[in-house]
């Protein structure tokens, strides 16, 4: 089964939403489970794509039979001249401790089975996970 959710830029309230549909996704197919560490994993991916990203973004969540979930998150870059970003995720980079952001790609890593960003042609960055249920 796969699911399919287009977003804008800066709507910060359809993805609160389609994080809530993720979670519902997840209960319906697998039961009644604590899925926090997989919402946070879309929330995060889709926060970043429509906070740094430029439209189309999207997101495709596809639930396999061999009970894990693929999270790809698409959106258009905004350099004109090369990849959209290229995280440099080493300990040395992390921001303050008292910054209120930037530890979102980590977190990701950190909690997801694998993590994959590719640069695709026409500057779509494209951000994939999969997650064991």
């Amino acid at each position: 089964m796969t699911k399919r959710w287009s977003f804008t830029k800066q709507d910060y309230e359809a993805a609160r939403a389609r994080r809530n549909d993720f979670r519902a996704l997840l209960q319906e197919r697998y039961g009644s489970r604590d899925f926090t560490s997989h919402e946070l994993v879309f929330g995060e991916l889709v926060a970043n794509a429509i906070r740094h990203g430029e439209d189309p973004i999207e997101a495709v969540v596809t639930f396999n039979a061999d009970r894990t979930v693929r999270l790809d998150v698409r959106n258009a870059g905004r350099c004109q001249a090369g990849p959209c970003f290229r995280p440099d995720l080493s300990r040395v980079n992390w921001p303050a401790l008292t910054a209120t952001g930037g530890r979102g790609l980590e977190i990701v890593r950190a909690l997801s089975d694998t993590f994959e960003i590719d640069h695709l042609p026409s500057h779509v960055c494209r951000v994939t996970v999969t997650m064991k249920v």
